[in-house]
């Protein structure tokens, strides 16, 4: 059976003459695929194997699901398509350093790459919009789901791993005021410098704590409300351009703020960051309040979830403490996955020991607190315990098979021209 994706490349390949690469080889509708099109995705699914053929049909499926949602009257919000364009482009800023360093690598305008982009993710969510109008309706029984599992060999059942699901307690000691005046005195002076004229990058590349940005002069990058450190928001947005802030506290330490553009509600920060050195004096002091919160939870008097939202620093705290897994975006971490093996060897309810988190150069900046939260061993696929997946798959097929059987009949009624001399048989073929 074949299976459908439908997904979007976005390779950046701007051709400056007419050539075979500009050659119209299909048409759908009032739909036009270029061989430029077909040979730039190609490229990016693989340059081990040739993909030609595959992404060719791959392409006309999704020609004919934009040309029904156009005769269908899908509307896509131009707001919403700005607002993708407005992520992407803060990715490729974020990786790149600069909206400079991002027009050199295409060799093209930042206007210019965002008309292409808002041009690819508008048919992206035409596809997306229409594939739910097909899809939308189909659904799974259980009896559906059982079926499915019976119908796999026992020998053939394959082997899951163990998962974890589990909450944190992160904090930081407090600054002792020795500590707070030294570095305040530091970013002041590295205000002062900046404010008579030095570059900004410069100080960052030399005295930043801030890993990730010290060596992009750091830059942040554009970065919205909800994305930004939340101490920043209620300085920044009275920012002027080039304007350099006052000294801002948060849980990552204490930062400097240049504000250097403005799109919109989006605003491109750079920071300076020193982080606190703490002293055996604060550690132990934290240590304590650990050991006491640890406590209150084991005798009941206090639930894991409601210490996390009381006094952990990490964002973790406002869903009881529970960590998302990052691959998957839910709370279950394969054993592979889990940050301490100990984890894995704790039984449901359990708390962990105390455990400090290090900066770079090896100092305690914070500690952890763990709890398992529920736990399911390695096994092999069962019904039961593998509900859920086992009703995702099987509702993907349902769905899968649905669109194949809408395109089946589509096709009978749209204009498809194909070219076949790219070597491709049976491109219409399901």
């Amino acid at each position: 059976m074949r299976v459908f994706l439908f997904v979007f490349f976005f390779s950046f390949y701007f051709v400056s003459s007419q050539n075979d690469l500009d050659q119209i080889v299909a048409i759908v509708g009032d739909e036009v695929i270029l061989f430029s099109d077909i040979k730039n995705n190609a490229e990016e699914l693989s340059e081990k194997e040739d993909m030609t053929c595959n992404v060719y049909k791959d392409i006309v499926f999704q020609k004919i699901l934009i040309h029904q949602a156009k005769l269908d009257s899908i509307e896509v919000s131009e707001n919403e398509i700005i607002s993708e364009v407005d992520k992407r482009i803060d990715y490729f800023v974020s990786m790149s350093g600069s909206i400079k360093n991002v027009e050199n690598y295409f060799n093209k305008s930042i206007d210019d790459i965002k008309q292409q982009l808002f041009l690819q993710l508008k048919d992206q969510f035409l596809i997306q919009r229409m594939q739910y109008s097909i899809t939308d309706k189909i659904n799974v029984s259980p009896s559906d789901v059982i079926s499915f599992y019976n119908n796999i060999p026992q020998d053939s059942l394959p082997l899951i791993n163990g998962s974890i699901e589990f909450a944190q307690i992160i904090m930081s000691p407090d600054v002792n005021n020795q500590e707070d005046s030294i570095i305040k005195g530091k970013l002041n002076e590295y205000k002062e410098r900046l404010q008579n004229g030095e570059d900004f990058s410069l100080l960052a590349a030399l005295y930043s704590q801030d890993m990730e940005t010290s060596s992009k002069g750091g830059s942040l990058g554009f970065l919205g409300r909800d994305e930004m450190i939340p101490e920043f928001k209620k300085f920044v947005y009275a920012m002027d351009k080039g304007e350099i802030s006052n000294i801002i506290k948060s849980n990552k330490g204490y930062h400097i703020v240049k504000l250097s553009d403005r799109s919109g509600e989006k605003l491109e920060l750079s920071h300076i960051l020193l982080r606190p050195k703490y002293n055996s004096e604060d550690i132990a002091t934290l240590k304590s309040k650990l050991d006491s919160i640890k406590y209150n939870i084991e005798i009941d008097s206090l639930t894991f979830g409601k210490a996390a939202f009381l006094y952990s620093e990490d964002i973790s705290k406002n869903n009881n403490g529970l960590v998302i897994n990052n691959k998957t975006g839910s709370t279950y971490h394969t054993f592979q996955d889990v940050p301490y093996l100990d984890l894995i060897k704790m039984s449901n309810g359990q708390i962990s020991e105390i455990k400090n988190i290090y900066d770079n150069y090896n100092n305690i900046v914070s500690m952890k607190i763990l709890q398992v939260v529920s736990k399911v061993e390695e096994h092999l696929l069962d019904v039961e315990k593998d509900y859920i997946q086992l009703y995702e798959i099987v509702l993907s097929q349902k769905k899968n098979e649905g669109l194949i059987e809408w395109i089946k009949m589509k096709e009978k009624n749209i204009f498809i021209k194909v070219n076949n001399n790219l070597g491709c048989e049976n491109i219409l073929s399901l």
